[in-house]
């Protein structure tokens, strides 16, 4: 467990150290749809990009977070990405089918801010994200099982989140409709 703890703190100072080392290069990191989150960078010339005509339905399996450090849940910013992604190839991403499934660490993330405030002292980060995600059409479901684990209750979560009996059934169903995973 602690190997996989110091990979993944290995690979998010990585990934800051790149996307710091791409501003100095004067990339124009962009939001088109998800603003302060997931950034994107348009790439004309990409011959392989998101298809207008197909109808994408995405789940993401997001378990991952720091409660209480001030940053956003890596699993969320991912979702970001992939709105901002779909938006700036031209798509309505409202028109896609996008789901974030949150347990494990990332479940505080869906936490009311007050709650949030008194478990770990510090703002919750990812109300903005959230709020903007479902805006633009992803849903945001939290697991139960996980919930009643953290010791949060049902009335701690923020609304629109909605709360499913677990994820690994909702997973499995969104599997079963036919959804795309992300890990």
């Amino acid at each position: 467990m602690k190997r996989l703890v110091k990979t993944l703190a290995l690979a998010s100072a990585l990934s800051a150290l790149l996307a710091a080392g791409a501003q100095a290069q004067g990339v124009d990191w962009q939001y088109p749809a998800v603003k302060g989150f997931g950034p994107v960078v348009p790439i004309p010339e990409a011959s392989a990009r998101p298809e207008g005509d197909l109808a994408y339905k995405v789940v993401f399996d997001v378990t991952q977070d720091r409660p209480g450090d001030g940053r956003v849940s890596p699993g969320l910013a991912s979702v970001a990405r992939f709105v901002n992604l779909l938006a700036i190839s031209g798509m309505d991403p409202r028109q896609a089918d996008i789901v974030a499934v949150l347990h494990a660490s990332a479940t505080p993330a869906v936490i009311k801010d007050e709650n949030y405030r008194r478990r770990f002292g510090t703002p919750n980060p990812n109300a903005e994200l959230i709020r903007q995600l479902e805006a633009n059409g992803a849903e945001v479901v939290v697991c139960g099982q996980a919930l009643a684990g953290a010791g949060f209750g049902l009335d701690e979560v923020m609304a629109p989140v909605e709360v499913s009996i677990s994820a690994m059934t909702e997973l499995a169903q969104r599997q079963l409709q036919g959804y795309a995973v992300m890990p």
